[in-house]
């Protein structure tokens, strides 16, 4: 064996015997807390507190439009709720080209005002509840529609809640 391949082996050999056990750390900590309470606590979101009530819904067709009406809306909190966003799907076994084309809640306020398909996310204006009120809403089509129909209310702090329902004729 050749001088330089012997060096090179006894180097090698070197470095791993000396480097053996020779990284080492210990880590130690040691926590100690007298007389302290932990609460855990629950965090609400806004959707908490949107009670919505389909059980008296309604579909009229108007020639070739059509109304979802006497849905509610009910803030059962103390404090103001803020829908920010919606999904909406008709028809959901079917493929459809009909378009809701608007959002209306009690004293015909638009909320919403589009041409969307089934399922499309529609801005919603923010929409607020006041603290323990109630409104009623509609949903306006550009064609006929039918169910089973679900409805998902995207809150302002990100929190949803979805409804899936059919009207009883």
């Amino acid at each position: 064996m050749n001088p330089i391949t012997k060096f090179i082996i006894f180097s090698i050999l070197l470095l791993s015997l000396t480097s053996f056990g020779g990284t080492y750390s210990y880590l130690s900590d040691t926590e100690r807390s007298m007389g302290n309470t932990i609460t855990a606590g629950v965090w609400n979101t806004q959707v908490d507190f949107l009670e919505v009530d389909v059980s008296k819904a309604k579909l009229k067709g108007y020639g070739d439009e059509s109304k979802l009406f006497s849905i509610v809306l009910k803030n059962t909190g103390d404090e103001k709720i803020t829908i920010d966003m919606m999904n909406v799907g008709w028809n959901l076994f079917n493929v459809d080209m009909t378009n809701i084309t608007s959002i209306k809640v009690t004293g015909n306020n638009e909320i919403f005002s589009g041409c969307n398909l089934s399922g499309d996310r529609l801005e919603c204006n923010d929409f607020t509840l006041n603290k323990e009120s109630s409104s009623k809403v509609s949903f306006h089509f550009d064609g006929k529609v039918s169910g089973p129909f679900m409805i998902n209310f995207i809150m302002e702090d990100g929190s949803n809640k979805s409804v899936w329902f059919d009207v009883v004729k």
